[in-house]
């Protein structure tokens, strides 16, 4: 008999996981991108905002 045939029809039969465990490493990289890219953006943005606010006319 050929093997191949012998084998079941599901091949996800076992190890099916939960949509958790798939989307926890999308989670994680949002949660990274989060506080390594935008979170420091938004402060810079936020004390350049503030400066110029606080710039007045003749300043150098």
């Amino acid at each position: 008999m050929n093997p191949l045939f012998a084998a079941p029809d599901d091949p996800q039969t076992g190890a099916q996981g939960s949509a958790l465990t798939a989307l926890l490493p999308l989670i994680l990289l949002f949660f990274i991108f989060y506080f390594l890219l935008i979170r420091p953006q938004q402060r810079r943005a936020k004390q350049h905002r503030i400066f110029l606010e606080s710039l007045k006319k003749g300043d150098t």
